[in-house]
């Protein structure tokens, strides 16, 4: 917890106005992360551009949303749920005086800040907000606590991709909450589109076998993500879907398949010309739409690499 008493101090010492801001197309443990984080150091929270369509329907079952970031002047900017200037949606970062960094994504890029904290091994940034809050002594309200507890059981996948250190965490943000109620409004309903979206990615998906492995591979114009993840959920290892219209992939693998999507994602990114990161399940890529095939060969074979260093 040393990391953490020294992040609580960084914040503390935080002078003038700050600004909280997620990643671009933020997920509901960024959203929450910025929501919670700046009402605990008197920060204004904000998005660089309008959040995930899962992440909005969680905060308005709470009554919340976030406001996107319209360029207004902040001495300090506070990044929570990521480090890499590539994925701010083209917010300048050095126009502020200081930046702190909260994130526990795989990057290939990350930038400089005054000060980092960064914990790979946590399944959400909403765990280590959590922490930081409590070294802060800031009280939590129930709602508040709701959200982060449902920021952590997005990012994990429900517990798929939980360790210990997250079940315990996520106890503490349960506690005296109606933990099948957060379940409830966790997971809305998806939006018609959406479902369609993935129904015709996963019916044309590709399937290459690699010996006792299962690779799927769609080619998507949106829902990336929840492509990838469908066919993860159907039976596969490791799901690409591919955006080469706009230039962006995820990568979604199976809880205890070799390897670490999002440094599968970070090569996938560079052979974009563009960047790449993620979970150790979850993680995505964007680039040169013209590079698109080049990075599907580069995670495809990075996938491949990992599968044949595990003896199969």
């Amino acid at each position: 917890m040393k990391g953490i008493a020294r992040l609580a101090r960084e914040l503390t010492a935080l002078q003038g106005s700050t600004l909280v801001l997620t990643h671009a197309t933020a997920d509901l443990d960024a959203c929450a992360c910025a929501l919670v984080l700046a009402r605990a150091i008197n920060a204004e929270a904000r998005t660089p551009d309008r959040p995930t369509g899962s992440a909005r329907r969680v905060l308005e079952n709470y009554s919340r949303g976030i406001l996107e970031y319209g360029g207004e002047k902040y001495d300090n900017l506070v990044l929570v749920d990521v480090s890499n200037a590539d994925l701010l949606g083209g917010v300048d970062p050095h126009k502020f005086k200081k930046i702190i960094a909260i994130d526990h994504h795989y990057h290939n890029n990350h930038l400089k800040a005054d000060y980092s904290h960064i914990e790979h091994e946590r399944a959400s940034c909403a765990e280590i907000v959590f922490d930081a809050c409590n070294a802060l002594g800031a009280r939590l309200s129930p709602t508040e606590r709701a959200l982060l507890l449902s920021a952590v059981l997005h990012d994990s996948a429900f517990f798929k991709s939980a360790n210990s250190q997250t079940l315990r965490t996520a106890a503490q943000m349960a506690d005296g909450l109606d933990y099948a109620a957060v379940v409830a409004k966790a997971t809305p309903n998806g939006e018609y589109g959406e479902i369609k979206a993935v129904q015709k990615a996963v019916a044309a998906a590709e399937l290459v076998r690699y010996g006792r492995f299962t690779i799927g591979i769609a080619a998507v114009k949106a829902f990336e993500l929840q492509s990838a993840a469908a066919l993860v959920e159907m039976g596969c290892d490791y799901a690409l879907a591919v955006d080469e219209e706009h230039g962006k992939m995820s990568c979604v693998k199976r809880v205890g398949a070799p390897g670490t999507a999002g440094k599968i994602m970070e090569k996938a990114g560079k052979a974009f010309g563009g960047s790449g990161g993620g979970h150790e399940c979850a993680a995505g890529s964007h680039g040169q739409p013209k590079k698109t095939q080049k990075a599907l060969e580069t995670a495809k074979k990075e996938i491949m690499l990992l599968l044949g260093n595990n003896n199969l």
